[in-house]
């Protein structure tokens, strides 16, 4: 079994999903299948059962919704939805909804 710091990628979670009973979607960034995982987990690495890609499951306090992130490879800043959170996903918002989201976001992140 894979260590917690053996990982291939990171997925956000919602913290409340962990308290949830019920199964919630995991996205593997490998091969883009999702995947579902049930709470209690009994490590912070998930396995895809498609490809094998280890997932080490970030736990975000709570039920945020949203973060925004930034791709490595061209620094470009993107809007996601936490794995298991209650927000509606990003596909039924509308791009106003969606530029008001990351602009809370971006109030609320700290300065460096």
């Amino acid at each position: 079994m894979a260590g917690e710091d053996d990982y291939d990628s990171p997925a956000w979670v919602a913290g409340d999903a962990l308290a949830g009973d019920g199964p919630f979607d995991i996205f593997c960034s490998q091969c883009s299948a999702g995947f579902p995982v049930t709470p209690p987990l009994p490590s912070a690495v998930v396995v895809c059962p498609r490809c094998g890609w280890r997932v080490r499951l970030e736990i975000v306090p709570g039920d945020p919704g949203y973060m925004l992130l930034l791709n490595p490879l061209s620094g470009a800043e993107y809007l996601t939805r936490l794995a298991g959170s209650k927000s509606p996903p990003l596909s039924a918002l509308s791009p106003e909804e969606m530029a008001q989201i990351r602009a809370e976001l971006r109030g609320r992140q700290s300065p460096p």
